[in-house]
């Protein structure tokens, strides 16, 4: 993500272009590279709140790699 500095720069268009292509090229590679291990995210929530929205993301997260 664009910090605030950057989005607000004198070049926020070239900021978000190479934003842009960073990400596009580490998405082709993630996909072509398919020796990665499934992902272990440790549990971090201390309530039953946090638990449940800790698990709303690994969701959303693991859902991505499949």
């Amino acid at each position: 993500m664009l910090s605030g500095e950057s989005a607000m720069g004198q070049f926020p268009d070239k900021s978000l272009a190479v934003l842009r292509s960073v990400s596009l090229r580490i998405e082709r590679w993630w996909r072509e590279e398919k020796r990665h291990e499934p992902m272990l995210l440790p549990a971090i929530g201390s309530s039953f709140s946090d638990s449940i929205s800790e698990e709303l993301c690994i969701s959303a997260a693991k859902m991505v790699f499949l």
